[in-house]
């Protein structure tokens, strides 16, 4: 699962896509409170921390409770730890006779080859129109989401620009 530490809390950000915790129903904005019986809240855990007590050998059991927003209990669930699938697509496929659809999930390093081979593979099957989806998405490398936008859009515009 991708997280983020706000306010002292592990807040997850998102479940990656095929990895035992999306099996598990491990959304969005779940907070972790507790990580093998030890609570992990409001102890100023850092990013080393959480990986330290949540990855391990695959096929070990990881023991969580969260808080989710709506629920007045914690919700326990047991991770079986395993290979984490770090694909961007989740779905390339044909609505139509025409028309592509294309789910991307994330910006990793390579996200924009899996894209450029999607594109290249629903073409094939006849696609003149795409669905690009980015709902979801959890962010990720810069350079891969530009890339992905300069597949669609003419490089003379200016579409971004950081400053720092």
């Amino acid at each position: 699962m991708q997280f983020n530490i706000i306010e002292d809390s592990i807040v997850v950000v998102a479940a990656i896509s095929g990895g035992p915790s999306k099996k598990l129903g491990i959304q969005s904005g779940d907070r972790i409170v507790e990580v093998a019986g030890e609570d992990v809240a409001s102890i100023n855990i850092k990013n080393e921390g959480v990986i330290k007590r949540l990855r391990g050998k695959k096929g070990t059991t990881v023991e969580i409770k969260i808080l989710r927003r709506g629920n007045n209990s914690l919700l326990n669930f047991a991770i079986v730890r395993d290979d984490i699938p770090l694909y961007s697509i989740d779905a390339a496929i044909m609505l139509s006779k025409d028309i592509g659809y294309i789910k991307v999930n994330r910006f990793s390093k390579t996200t924009a080859t899996e894209v450029q081979k999607s594109l290249s593979f629903l073409e094939n099957k006849g696609m003149e129109q795409l669905l690009l989806d980015l709902r979801n998405n959890s962010g990720g490398m810069m350079d891969q989401a530009i890339s992905i936008v300069d597949m669609f859009v003419s490089s003379r515009d200016t579409i971004l620009f950081t400053k720092g």
